[in-house]
């Protein structure tokens, strides 16, 4: 992977020359940071803001969510249930975590339409029970840091069943409500979450 260069200002003032080295990060820090070296400046969007890792987990937990930018997405990546027979959930806060919402959610998905007391990512299924099978998905959140307008989600889960088929969650709903969402939470109905991760990004407001 290609190394990105910071250049001070001082390499850069004026009537200084352009050493090889310069132009070699000239050259280079773009593909630095188009291949995510660790080194470079983030890249909103691509780079995970936070990321929550799961070890026999009640909940991941992102407090503190960011003002001013209108999207937020989360990658769920390799979650793994203590309970088998089970539902993956989303909620919001309104004061950081300190309670969780539990009404005002709306959602149309594989299931169909309803008002559950969360935004259900899965439905109610039976994961397979082996430890190479995890449930993976993306889900897009609109509006979560507006006092003005209600909020909106979509996205899809996927996983593998217990029959074992591979099996799939498509979802949109919204959360009816102007308050401004300070925290979200990923839990399952029953148990822990053994092991898995989710990654929050930013998309850079217009």
């Amino acid at each position: 992977m290609t190394t990105f260069t910071t250049l001070s200002d001082i390499s850069l003032s004026q009537d200084k020359p352009v050493t090889q080295s310069i132009a070699r990060a000239w050259r280079d820090n773009p593909v630095a940071l188009a291949e995510g070296d660790i080194t470079a400046p983030e890249v909103v969007g691509v780079s995970p803001l936070d990321v929550q890792v799961a070890s026999t987990s009640a909940a991941l937990v992102f407090d503190n969510l960011p003002d001013g930018y209108d999207i937020l997405e989360f990658d769920i990546v390799r979650l793994v249930p203590v309970t088998k027979a089970n539902q993956l959930l989303m909620e919001v806060s309104t004061d950081n975590g300190a309670t969780w919402v539990t009404t005002g959610y709306s959602i149309l998905s594989d299931a169909g339409a309803g008002s559950p007391a969360a935004f259900t990512l899965t439905g109610s299924v039976t994961f397979n029970s082996l430890a190479e099978h995890t449930i993976s998905g993306r889900i897009q959140t609109i509006n979560l840091s507006s006092s003005a307008v209600y909020k909106h989600i979509m996205g899809e889960v996927i996983w593998v069943n217990s029959a074992p088929n591979m099996d799939r969650f498509r979802f949109m709903g919204y959360w009816a409500n102007v308050a401004k969402v300070t925290a979200v939470r990923f839990r399952f109905n029953s148990g822990n979450i053994t092991s898995g991760y989710v990654a929050m990004r930013r998309v850079r407001p217009a």
